[in-house]
């Protein structure tokens, strides 16, 4: 009896295990699985009335999300329509992004029924720079469905990468490399070197970068809706530096389940000009402002596009 309590004793006294559950990046990953493995095997069509109604909840319940993207439609179109209809529009903004990640999330249903779900022109504005062999710059917005501009190599038949940044979840972020790589699209850190993206298109070869979210202290003061906000120059900077010309790519949703993806002719850098990078960046932001215009429940109005301009500017 003796001898047993000194062990009893220090059983007692060693740490509890621990039940080693996942992490939680890892169930994360696992219910939206479960999510898109429940809206695939739906029609597109219920599958968009869902999105759509989740879009209607995040309207109401991000506040602060909301609140920015009235302030955008006020800055965008001061009092050329009613408040009413700036409601609409930013509801349905928050629609088109509930709505846009459940067609990313069918991107390989997607690609079985491609031939019925798209539609394509300026395919034409591609060939100059493709034959030549000096490769492509794309700009893009986030407008319709933009991970859906994938299909646009991917039906073309040409290799494109696109430039973004990783997040923490990395097994969200492999699933999604995969859907990305299903369509036959590669995908670049945007801390990458400028060699390797310089060297993509050497290799005759497109970069698709966008172009429509604040720039921060990288960017230069141009107006876009007539609002100076900082916005990136580097994919016109990088489209002289390779001699590539550099077009606008999109992708709008017509209706459920069907996509117009349209190609613009190339914009023309006049290097003559001293201020040939401001000027492009500004055509550029023309073509999107003309797009959204069309579409303009389509665009992310509840990011921060325009912040206030610092003072030393």
């Amino acid at each position: 009896m003796s001898n047993s309590l000194p062990k009893f004793i220090e059983k007692q006294n060693q740490p509890k295990r621990r039940l080693d559950l996942p992490p939680l990046e890892f169930l994360i990953y696992c219910v939206i699985r479960l999510v898109a493995f429940g809206i695939g095997v739906i029609p597109i069509e219920w599958a968009s009335w869902i999105s759509c109604r989740i879009g209607d909840l995040a309207y109401f319940v991000a506040g602060k999300r909301r609140k920015i993207a009235l302030y955008n439609l006020d800055l965008a179109y001061g009092n050329t329509i009613p408040a009413n209809e700036k409601k609409r529009i930013a509801r349905k903004s928050f629609q088109n992004l509930i709505t846009s990640v459940m067609e990313f999330m069918r991107t390989e249903k997607t690609i079985a029924d491609q031939k019925d779900r798209f539609t394509l022109s300026g395919g034409e504005h591609l060939s100059n720079g493709l034959l030549e062999g000096k490769g492509v710059v794309f700009v893009m917005a986030h407008l319709g469905s933009w991970e859906y501009t994938a299909f646009i190599p991917h039906l073309l038949k040409f290799t494109c990468t696109v430039i973004g940044k990783s997040f923490r979840n990395r097994y969200l972020y492999r699933w999604i490399e995969h859907l990305r790589h299903s369509t036959g699209l590669k995908y670049a850190d945007k801390n990458e070197s400028i060699r390797v993206i310089m060297r993509k298109i050497k290799n005759n070869e497109v970069i698709a970068l966008l172009i429509d979210q604040w720039a921060g202290s990288d960017g230069k003061w141009i107006p876009f809706f007539n609002v100076p906000t900082a916005t990136t120059t580097f994919p016109v900077r990088l489209a002289v530096k390779c001699q590539a010309p550099i077009v606008a790519i999109s992708c709008v949703r017509i209706k459920p389940g069907k996509y117009r993806l349209v190609i613009s002719p190339e914009f023309r850098v006049d290097q003559s000009s001293e201020n040939w990078e401001y000027e492009t960046t500004l055509k550029i932001n023309h073509f999107f402002e003309d797009l959204i215009k069309q579409y303009p429940w389509q665009w992310a109005w509840y990011h921060r596009r325009w912040k206030k301009r610092p003072k030393d500017i």
